[in-house]
Formats: structure tokens, sequence, C-alpha cells
């Protein structure tokens, strides 16, 4: 059952890293609506 937590763990860290990643690319490129960032956070890890 640990390992299985752990890879929930995982993968909600690996969501973080990411959502960071694309928040900090499109403040770099001057967006700063975040509706609009969180909508296409959302999408990038429905699909």
């Amino acid at each position: 059952m640990a390992t299985r937590q752990g890879k929930v763990q995982g993968s909600s860290t690996n969501h973080n890293r990411m959502a960071k990643a694309i928040f900090a690319a499109a403040e770099s490129m001057g967006i700063t609506n975040r509706e609009l960032l969180e909508e296409l956070t959302d999408q990038r890890f429905e699909g």
C-alpha cells in the first residue's frame, strides 16, 4: 500500500512542477490572466 501512496504523491509532485513551469513560462511572455493559465494547465493534464 505504501507504493500506491508513493505513486499518487509522485504524480501530484509532477503535476505541481509542471504547473509551476507553465505559469513561469506564461509570466515570462507577459501573460497575467490567471483564469486562462489555470484553464490551460488543467487542459494539459486532462489530455
